[in-house]
């Protein structure tokens, strides 16, 4: 059926689908790496900025469920879950690892 649908789609499903995807990493990575952001310069307006990213996702995923279909939305997510799951907690490490890291390498140059 997927594979049918697939084949067929306009491209409002296809930009729903790829909505829906996306909702769960944008919202974790970016309110991840921005309260980590906040965290080290002291600067809350960081925070506002992670806040207003999860917020945005959850609006990704309301009109990807509207474009696609609750059904087809299901599937979807019965399906790819998983590995949307790995996908987000490996951006958010990465992002993390790459912040610790040019952080580290400014300290360096900032201290010569």
């Amino acid at each position: 059926m997927i594979k049918y649908i697939l084949l067929i789609a306009h491209p409002n499903i296809w930009f729903g689908i790829f909505l829906i995807i996306i909702n769960f990493p944008l919202g974790w990575a970016g309110l991840f790496w921005f309260i980590h952001h906040a965290h080290i310069t002291k600067n809350r307006v960081f925070l506002v900025i992670g806040v207003l990213l999860y917020a945005l996702s959850w609006g990704a995923l309301i009109i990807g469920i509207f474009l696609v279909g609750k059904d087809y939305a299901k599937i979807i997510f019965i399906r790819y879950h998983a590995y949307i799951i790995v996908f987000t907690v490996l951006s958010v490490t990465g992002l993390i690892m790459l912040k610790h890291y040019y952080s580290k390498k400014d300290l360096k140059i900032n201290t010569k």
